[in-house]
């Protein structure tokens, strides 16, 4: 029989913000660092400030007593290991973590017990984020409930809502739950550059898709996947990341202006979608059979 399967998506308010020290050099004793590693990471925890700068004012320093450095390299590491048990305290699901992304998934052949699997799961984690000093933004939670086309048409109208600690939890669409998985895989990637031995500082990634990753190339193809809508005077053929538009006319003078016609839908598809075409490596070609090629 088709399983229904549920899943819980938690967003924890200000999550890096809010770390605790002590719980985290506690985590970190655990798992076996040494007295100086401790001390070490202590000093680059504590006595950090902070302030704003508006309209060339900047406001009095703060010190900042919870959270980890966002943007720095051990920022993420340390947020990730602070987390790293939470799985543990969820017996009802499977919960996975990946960076700054945790969702609980539960499964079972009736959707009452999915149902009250995340609602049990759910209870765990916020007992777990308690222990922890940390809030669950119920308003940014969400669950959803995932089954085959035909089970789902069988299944009794879905609540949109569902109760844990006091707390509504809304329900989102399957569809939604691809886009907040494909938000977490291109959200908050940092990059650095290794150069003889030194490392620059991370820097937040802002744009893009990753290159070397299998969704990378899928992204970027449907990224582009519209640019033929835009090219009328010509065939716009797209394979991986090679873009060739394709004329023809008994003219050669009219094969140069639908050539142009079409680089200018190019280059205004290419400004709305934030792309800049690169005319040094832009080339263009005449192809006809040799008796009829007039002089170029």
């Amino acid at each position: 029989m088709d399983k229904i399967n549920g899943s819980l998506f938690v967003d924890f308010k200000q999550a890096f913000d809010t770390i605790d020290h002590d719980i985290l050099i506690k985590k970190l004793s655990c798992y076996g660092l040494s007295c100086s590693t401790l001390h070490l990471l202590q000093s680059f925890l504590s006595h950090r400030v902070q302030s704003v700068s508006f309209n060339n004012n900047i406001s009095k320093a703060k010190l900042i007593r919870r959270g980890v450095p966002q943007g720095s390299i051990l920022g993420p590491l340390l947020f990730s290991i602070y987390i790293n048990d939470l799985p543990d305290y969820v017996s009802f699901g499977n919960c996975e973590i990946f960076a700054d992304d945790r969702s609980i998934h539960v499964s079972d052949s009736k959707l009452a017990n999915v149902i009250n699997k995340l609602e049990l799961s759910g209870k765990q984690l916020f007992s777990w984020a308690h222990i922890n000093k940390m809030v669950v933004h119920p308003d940014k939670t969400k669950f959803t409930i995932l089954t085959t086309r035909q089970k789902h048409q069988r299944l009794p109208p879905l609540q949109n809502s569902i109760l844990i600690n006091g707390q509504s939890i809304k329900r989102v669409s399957s569809i939604r739950f691809l886009v907040h998985l494909l938000q977490s895989f291109l959200s908050d990637r940092v990059q650095s550059v290794s150069f003889n031995n030194n490392i620059s500082k991370a820097t937040l990634i802002r744009r893009g898709v990753p290159q070397g990753s299998i969704l990378g190339p899928l992204l970027f193809s449907i990224y582009i996947n519209d640019l033929p809508d835009y090219v009328s005077f010509g065939n716009c053929e797209i394979f991986a990341d090679d873009r060739s538009i394709h004329v023809s006319d008994s003219k050669l003078a009219n094969v140069i202006h639908k050539l142009e016609l079409s680089g200018k839908q190019l280059f205004s598809w290419a400004h709305i979608n934030k792309m800049v075409v690169h005319p040094d490596k832009t080339k263009f070609t005449i192809l006809t059979t040799r008796q009829r090629l007039p002089p170029l």
